[in-house]
């Protein structure tokens, strides 16, 4: 059996509106691949979101990096919550199973 790999699972929670903004930042710091999941309705301390409109739809972005590079984005995370985007960052330990290249190796 592989041997498991410990990283860390990001889940951004945020508008809709926000998303490329989020995105171009997280790929400015190296971070090559994500998922993100609409989320039809919810509330928090911003209100209801209905999800009716783009601007009043919310998103979950899901990113597996590893911790070093995780500090550098909860950095960019925090001063764009200091300049008012609505942004929830929840951070997970997590083991995955990791991929192998053509010669066998794993890789990140």
């Amino acid at each position: 059996m592989r041997r498991l790999e410990q990283k860390k699972l990001l889940t951004i929670i945020t508008s809709r509106a926000f998303e490329k903004i989020i995105i171009e930042a997280v790929r400015m710091r190296g971070v090559g691949g994500y998922t993100v999941v609409q989320a039809s309705s919810g509330a928090g301390a911003s209100g209801t979101q209905a999800g009716m409109f783009d601007g009043d739809s919310n998103i979950l972005i899901y990113i597996i990096m590893s911790e070093a590079r995780l500090v550098t984005v909860l950095d960019d995370l925090e001063d764009m919550m200091n300049r008012g985007y609505r942004i929830k960052a929840v951070v997970t330990d997590i083991s995955i199973l990791p991929r192998k290249n053509a010669s066998g190796a794993s890789t990140n």
